[in-house]
């Protein structure tokens, strides 16, 4: 039998978690307020099962109540007094000279709890820093460390190709990216030139890499002896996206590109 559970996310592109169904009718794109473990939150559905007679999967926490224009409008409040938050903290920490990066604030519903994601190299003490916000906010915070991709997630942003970040935008998972996808598709190995503002490789690489590695199986490799149209010669360059070949024929001197075809 199928699961009858509902898919719910907290942020744009973030985790989906699950939630039962309530006893009414329920649609993507509704807000609903459902219980964490740092209290209330209100949440956007992004999934509603196929069908009613799926089994709730035990452990599944119910879902409180839909949203109304109050628990939006709490939502806003809480949103503005996250970034407040981060002022402040940035504030503290900057003033006991730590050396550690705060991103951002998420604050419950209720305005009781709040998670700060922050990164650092090293471990911080920064407990004196979040003790002066909770007693200046009137909330429980919770420290949670980030890394460099998550921080770029979270702050959102534009890269070198001008649009937003994929990580923010509809990526729920980071992919996993390797020196050896940019060396296949023949990238200029610079950090600057193949690194997105996270400071890490561009998560696009991964999605061009397999079509790189299919188009490269058709050209021979740099190196090979190959017989063209017009002699004999060794491969010297292939340009993949082109489907061309340079080579050093061996009755001249120089070199020729030609199409792969020939």
């Amino acid at each position: 039998m199928s699961q009858s559970v509902i898919g719910i996310r907290f942020r744009e592109a973030s985790k989906i978690y699950h939630f039962a169904p309530p006893d009414h009718p329920i649609h993507v794109g509704d807000y609903v307020v459902v219980g964490t473990a740092h209290g209330n939150e209100m949440g956007r559905v992004i999934t509603v099962p196929d069908e009613d007679s799926g089994v709730i999967p035990s452990g599944v926490r119910p879902i409180v109540r839909m949203a109304d224009q109050d628990d939006r409008d709490r939502a806003i409040s809480m949103r503005e007094k996250g970034e407040a938050m981060v002022t402040r903290m940035r504030e503290l920490i900057l003033a006991d000279d730590l050396e550690m990066y705060v991103v951002a604030f998420q604050v419950n519903l209720a305005g009781t709890e709040a998670t700060c994601h922050f990164q650092a190299e090293a471990v911080v003490d920064f407990r004196s820093a979040m003790e002066m916000v909770e007693s200046e906010f009137s909330m429980r915070v919770h420290m949670q460390q980030v890394g460099p991709r998550d921080r770029a997630k979270m702050i959102d942003g534009y890269d070198v190709c001008g649009l937003r970040l994929c990580c923010a935008t509809w990526m729920t998972k980071f992919p996993k990216v390797g020196i050896r996808m940019a060396k296949d598709q023949q990238l200029a190995l610079n950090p600057n030139k193949i690194s997105g503002v996270c400071g890490r490789l561009f998560c696009c690489l991964t999605f061009e890499h397999p079509v790189y590695r299919e188009m490269r199986g058709t050209l021979p490799k740099v190196g090979k002896r190959v017989s063209t149209p017009a002699g004999m010669g060794r491969v010297l360059k292939i340009n993949i996206l082109a489907q061309t070949v340079t080579l050093g024929l061996d009755n001249e001197e120089g070199r020729i590109e030609i199409p792969a075809s020939e």
